[in-house]
């Protein structure tokens, strides 16, 4: 959520230069899809996050294509929305496996527990 909302509010930014604002929201529904690929009822051993954020890499390669066919370059906003997904992509399970996240995410779910 934190890539999606990061890359809508630089889309709202750009909302008047439409080629970077195009492909901002684009990069940013790419985000959400891992949660998507994660529940793709394949029933084998091999098929977890990791894969399935691999799965959104291709979405990737096509705009950048895309950017290098119609204007004959990777736009700017092509390039660091990706690199940012990309990076993201990468270090947050590392992250999410941590002692403090762990800690950090048991207190938000007893505090949203309090809540009921």
């Amino acid at each position: 959520m934190l890539v999606f909302s990061t890359l809508i509010y630089f889309a709202f930014r750009n909302r008047f230069n439409p080629a970077a604002h195009k492909r901002l929201i684009l990069i940013a529904t790419i985000a959400l899809l891992d949660a998507a690929f994660v529940r793709w009822p394949i029933h084998v051993a091999w098929w977890d996050l990791r894969l399935a954020q691999m799965c959104c890499y291709p979405l990737l390669l096509l705009l950048i294509g895309y950017d290098l066919w119609s204007t004959r370059k990777v736009h700017r906003a092509t390039l660091w929305a990706s690199v940012f997904l990309i990076v993201l992509y990468q270090v947050r399970i590392p992250i999410g496996r941590t002692v403090p996240w762990q800690s950090f995410a048991t207190s938000v779910q007893n505090l949203a527990r309090s809540f009921h």
